[in-house]
């Protein structure tokens, strides 16, 4: 029923702002729903077969710092295709204290969602990445961050997954392994440090689409795919997001394409699709 449950926290400066939003999911499924825009801190993220998370002791997520304002969060559920008539009151539990801990952060990393997320028609073993590089991780100041615990998450067509830390041309796999109905969130035994000044993280995804002749990705379709990872860490550090993506010029000269949005020949085609015979669809 559910792909996934997320926790944000809002910025208590546009807490006036998120106010009129409260109770209300009149066009929350669209990427152009405000809260979206001032409510990035990921608190907790939830995907089938977790239990949970548990935070290394005596660290916390840090939330409700400003006393003088309201604070919010924003809670976003996302459903399996074929939901639209059911009825669910899935939600999540948070417990906190008010005793100091140590702040630990939470971080997107991967493959920025978006429509230059492909993967070609008839492929397997398709390999996506994306990247966060020292250039981003080295603004916080920090010259280490030590990883406690990862979720991976991928679409339907994900066969496998890692993250992979590099550092000094060397790679390393942290957690490996993807189920899309089934994914738990890694804690990890060891803290696994990432060197800030000199180190990258990067998330692999492998997809097979070599049963169709569709092209996948994040591209409106009710099958979408994403290539992206959430990490715990300490020390906490300013970054809620560091991601990549291929510009338009590397994706047609990567798949001797040419990449068009919006052609209405091609929209009124795909309506049609399951009319075409074999061969037409393989031109």
């Amino acid at each position: 029923l559910i792909r996934r449950m997320t926790v944000y926290q809002c910025d208590t400066a546009s807490s006036d702002l998120a106010e009129q939003f409260t109770g209300d999911t009149v066009n929350c499924y669209s990427d152009e729903y405000l809260p979206y825009s001032f409510c990035k801190s990921i608190l907790f993220i939830w995907t089938p077969g977790s239990k949970g998370e548990m935070l290394k002791e005596e660290t916390g997520l840090k939330a409700l710092v400003n006393e003088k304002r309201k604070h919010y969060f924003l809670l976003q559920v996302i459903y399996n295709a074929g939901t639209g008539f059911l009825t669910d009151d899935s939600g999540m539990e948070l417990f906190y204290t008010r005793k100091e801990l140590e702040p630990a952060g939470k971080m997107i990393v991967g493959h920025r969602p978006s429509n230059k997320l492909i993967i070609m028609p008839q492929a397997d073993g398709w390999r996506t990445t994306g990247l966060c590089s020292s250039h981003c991780l080295d603004s916080s100041g920090v010259d280490m961050v030590n990883i406690s615990a990862v979720s991976l998450h991928a679409g339907d067509r994900a066969e496998d997954m890692r993250l992979i830390a590099v550092h000094g041309g060397m790679r390393e796999t942290v957690v490996s392994g993807f189920r899309s109905d089934y994914q738990p969130v890694r804690q990890l035994f060891t803290p696994y440090g990432v060197d800030t000044k000199h180190g990258s993280v990067v998330v692999e995804c492998i997809y097979s689409n070599d049963d169709t002749y569709m092209v996948r990705g994040v591209m409106g379709e009710v099958e979408m795919e994403e290539c992206f990872a959430v990490i715990t860490y300490t020390p906490k550090i300013e970054t809620v997001e560091c991601v990549s993506e291929p510009d338009k010029s590397s994706i047609e000269n990567s798949y001797g394409t040419e990449y068009v949005t919006n052609i209405s020949k091609e929209e009124e085609m795909l309506k049609t699709w399951n009319n075409f015979s074999e061969k037409e669809k393989r031109d």
